[in-house]
């Protein structure tokens, strides 16, 4: 225990002798740590989230009125493809860093600039609105065979409601010349009181009435063909009709703020390392200090 007393006397004395280089060490730190400090620039950080758009999947479309061609959407970029541009594209400029990161479970991604100026804030802005314009493009490009296609229709409608027309004009001569046709019949076989007779006017009254039947058979497919066409003109439009909500679009506004170096506790973590150092210096000097008294004893 004796033993023990002394050497924690032992080693105070040293503290105590040492005391200048213990108390000028960290200090020492101190100050360096909190020049390096200062002169590192201020950070300036903004983000935002970008919900990313959906395009017109690449396929033909169809204008018979029969085929259900529902437009295939698809997202203009996938998140993870897009992220990747992202940092090849905009990572070449020296002034800023952009990172971007995939929200999980969602088509959209986060965009965070950093820079040592105040513009990053506007920068981003930049960057988004390009995007922005880019996939615009991109989607408008995929709904022109669709736009084409819907005039095309709207020409078909055009088309089919005229042949219905004309077909239903058709149809009422028809029948109002055999209702024509059958009184003079009734007329002329009462004068001559003819009985069971196949006579040349029923054969052209039978074929009046087949004509008829068919004319009216082309305007039931016509009538068809008419509500299947508009019912794939409203598809189509209804898709077209609502491009701008599967534009890419920034969520909210961008954020931004300031990065501070923070000056504390870097000093106070220089000011403990450094009395670290200097015990340890402290230490050694006295150590070797001491064996160099009594090498120079043995000596004598």
């Amino acid at each position: 225990m004796k033993d023990d007393e002394i050497e924690l006397i032992d080693y105070l004395r040293v503290i105590w002798r040492r005391k200048i280089l213990i108390i000028v060490g960290p200090l020492v730190c101190m100050i360096v740590l909190g020049v390096i400090s200062s002169m590192k620039p201020v950070t300036y950080r903004a983000d935002v989230i970008v919900q990313i758009g959906k395009r017109v999947a690449l396929a033909v479309p169809s204008v018979m009125p029969s085929a259900d061609n529902r437009p295939s959407l698809i997202h203009i970029d996938s998140p993870e493809s897009l992220v990747k541009t992202m940092h090849i594209r905009h990572n070449l400029i020296p002034e800023y860093s952009l990172d971007a990161e995939v929200i999980a479970g969602t088509s959209m991604i986060k965009l965070i600039l950093t820079g040592y100026d105040r513009g990053v804030e506007g920068t981003l802005e930049e960057i988004v609105n390009e995007l922005i314009d880019e996939h615009c493009r991109k989607a408008n490009d995929s709904f022109i065979p669709y736009k084409h296609l819907i005039k095309e229709l709207e020409a078909n409608v055009e088309v089919v409601l005229r042949q219905i027309t004309v077909t239903k004009e058709e149809i009422k001569k028809a029948k109002s010349k055999e209702k024509a046709f059958q009184g003079c019949m009734v007329v002329i076989d009462t004068e001559l009181e003819v009985e069971k007779r196949v006579d040349s006017r029923y054969i052209f009254l039978d074929l009046l009435y087949r004509k008829t039947l068919e004319k009216e058979s082309h305007l039931m497919q016509s009538e068809i063909s008419l509500k299947n066409i508009r019912r794939q003109l409203l598809i189509y439009r209804a898709v077209v009709d609502r491009l701008k909500e599967y534009n890419t679009v920034m969520i909210g506004k961008v954020n931004s703020a300031a990065i501070i170096p923070e000056k504390k506790n870097k000093i106070i973590g220089g000011g403990v390392v450094g009395l670290m150092m200097s015990l340890f210096l402290a230490f050694i000097i006295e150590y070797l200090g001491v064996s160099r008294t009594m090498g120079t004893q043995k000596q004598n």
